[in-house]
């Protein structure tokens, strides 16, 4: 039985692992097809529009959220294995201040903010509440991960890949967005699978606020914070 659960034990992070190849395989191939389609549909300028977007989305991320639903989270999810729930709730409930505070200086600069990023007030609004529910999908996606269930990682995936592209398409094509019809379909695909994974965290969880895992959370994404901003940035040029 000892062996069993050994070799057992071996396989899940080895299959694991596999599913999360095919998966981002998958994933890439959806896009690389998905090109051609958009850049035929759409002037430059539109085309650029989403790209554009895309990386001040992950510059804003890493500063309204200190990268605690990325990297950091499985770290946490380690240290707190008996309280993962916990955890998780906790991690929500810190993120809520360093976004607010950046919400805070995007409506005191108010139209300049608009002539910095080059999106639309609009815009700018769909990406503050993309970033709520991608850090969200972010961290019931680390959760299961640590878990090991792969199966409902690549079907969440799977979701998000592919209906975002079909969803964009459908905007283009039947309403008056053009470069913003993809925008708005990333963002409303991702809302529509992170609102369900928020009800159940919150469920599971505890309290928002917890000293022992804020002061964790802190201690180790505040150093890295220089660190996640140079990554995202390499990334996006």
């Amino acid at each position: 039985m000892q062996k069993a659960t050994g070799s057992r034990a071996i396989r899940l992070p080895a299959r694991a692992s596999l599913w999360y190849v095919i998966s981002a395989g998958v994933q890439r191939g959806i896009a690389f097809f998905g090109t051609p389609i958009f850049t035929r549909l759409l002037t430059p300028q539109e085309y650029g529009l989403y790209p554009l977007y895309n990386t001040w989305l992950s510059i804003a991320t890493v500063l309204a959220t200190l990268e605690i639903g990325g990297s950091i989270a499985m770290r946490g999810l380690q240290r707190f294995s008996d309280r993962r729930d916990d955890y998780l709730t906790a991690s929500l409930g810190l993120i809520a201040l360093p976004f607010s505070v950046l919400v805070i200086v995007a409506l005191l600069l108010g139209e300049r903010i608009t002539e910095i990023t080059g999106l639309t007030a609009p815009l700018l609004i769909i990406m503050g509440i993309q970033i709520l529910c991608n850090t969200v999908n972010s961290l019931y996606l680390q959760r299961l991960k640590y878990d090991y269930k792969y199966r409902q990682v690549v079907l969440v995936n799977g979701v998000l890949s592919l209906l975002t592209p079909l969803l964009s398409l459908l905007l283009i094509e039947l309403t008056g967005l053009r470069g913003e019809g993809r925008i708005v379909a990333m963002a409303s695909v991702t809302a529509v699978v992170a609102i369900p994974q928020f009800i159940g965290t919150v469920r599971r969880g505890g309290s928002f606020f917890s000293r022992e895992i804020w002061g964790y959370l802190l201690r180790v994404s505040i150093p890295l914070l220089p660190h996640f901003a140079a990554v995202s940035l390499i990334i996006r040029i």
